[in-house]
């Protein structure tokens, strides 16, 4: 995972990418850590740890929204209830766009959301989600879009989640 998030990121965001592995593997090992093996059976004695770690990646995986829902929230006709951000290239965008999504692209990820309010208004053409908001990232196939969902809580965005299935999921289910 690492690796398709360094070529998915370039070196400019390396050292975005490198914050997030970090607190990715200091939360995981404080976990691994943690877990005391029973010494009554070989046989139970990796149970603990198994369930340990299965439950730490379904959290690191968390929060995400499946494709039923993100389609249900899109149909409701509901858009100010949630931000829908693209982080793909703007060259990707040819392929299709999710309905209500705007496009922030990774490699100006940083950048945009360092700006205040009325800066990002202006540059990006929409208003800046408040940290408070509900904000839904996707890309191509979920990885810069779970890199994204980690910079927003990084910032302390409470209620951002991920589309790990992202436009190609989109696109196989909707363009049939």
């Amino acid at each position: 995972m690492l690796v398709t998030l360094l070529n998915c990121l370039g070196a400019a965001h390396f050292e975005l990418l490198e914050e997030i592995t970090k607190e990715m593997l200091k939360s995981s090992f404080g976990v691994i850590l943690k877990t005391r093996l029973p010494t009554t059976s070989a046989s139970r004695a990796g149970q603990p740890l198994a369930m340990t770690l299965r439950r730490y990646t379904e959290k690191a995986f968390q929060p995400n929204i499946t494709f039923e829902e993100l389609q249900e929230r899109i149909q409701a006709g509901k858009p100010d209830s949630f931000t829908l951000i693209d982080v793909r290239e703007p060259g990707e965008l040819r392929e299709g766009i999710i309905p209500t999504a705007t496009n922030v692209p990774l490699s100006q990820f940083a950048d945009a959301f360092a700006a205040n309010h009325e800066d990002f208004e202006d540059k990006l053409g929409f208003e800046k989600p408040a940290t408070s908001d509900e904000v839904i990232v996707y890309c191509k196939a979920g990885a810069r879009s779970a890199a994204a969902m980690e910079y927003l809580k990084s910032l302390g965005y409470a209620r951002v989640r991920n589309y790990p299935g992202s436009y190609m999921e989109w696109a196989s289910k909707t363009m049939k």
